[in-house]
């Protein structure tokens, strides 16, 4: 797997790290092609050596009859909402962020007020290091919802990887804030890798 983001410190690579798991995990339920329901062994992915880092190469030749059924079924169709998003997730599982932002991207022009699908998009801009798009996206959802507390973790993961480590420490203290918040543990722990001010 090539790494995608700027190695400025132990503290960013950290924070770059959480800032994955909270942009792509949020509260998304996948559906693999066909199948209703959360990804299965069918959405394309090779079983392979299950210590093995995924990447592009270890996909199943599965994946690519699949994704090539749904760009058919988008050249005929192509603002359907369910077919654009099953194929940017199913591009984005096979680590493809590039590929899987521009069907984000088509999938937002036709429905905006999807939040899943901003932190998503957000999420693909993150691995690709455009930082600037990443936060754009992630103000997306809390244009939406001001209080969104998984956008404004991510904020704060987007701003550390930018080095703005005041806009971080701003956007992590207020998650903290929320003490019933799952994120505010990872908030705390994020706050105590940035650097000491000065």
């Amino acid at each position: 797997m090539k790494r995608l983001i700027p190695t400025i410190s132990a503290v960013v690579a950290a924070t770059a790290f959480l800032l994955a798991i909270y942009l792509s995990a949020g509260d998304r339920v996948r559906a693999a092609p066909g199948v209703g329901g959360r990804v299965s062994s069918s959405s394309g992915i090779a079983a392979l050596d299950p210590l093995a880092e995924p990447s592009q190469s270890n996909v199943s030749a599965g994946y690519h009859a699949q994704l090539e059924t749904l760009k058919l079924r988008l050249a005929a169709s192509p603002n359907d909402t369910a077919l654009l998003m099953r194929t940017a997730r199913l591009l984005d599982d096979a680590h493809q962020p590039d590929a899987a932002a521009t069907y984000y991207e088509r999938y937002l022009a036709v429905d905006p007020h999807n939040r899943q699908a901003w932190l998503d998009v957000a999420s693909a801009y993150a691995a690709l290091g455009r930082w600037e798009d990443a936060l754009e996206a992630t103000q997306s959802v809390l244009d939406m919802d001001p209080d969104d507390l998984t956008a404004m973790y991510n904020l704060g993961a987007i701003y550390a990887n930018m080095g703005k480590y005041e806009e971080a420490r701003s956007w992590w203290e207020r998650v903290g804030d929320h003490a019933d918040s799952s994120l505010a543990d990872r908030a705390a722990a994020s706050l105590a890798r940035l650097p000491n001010r000065s």
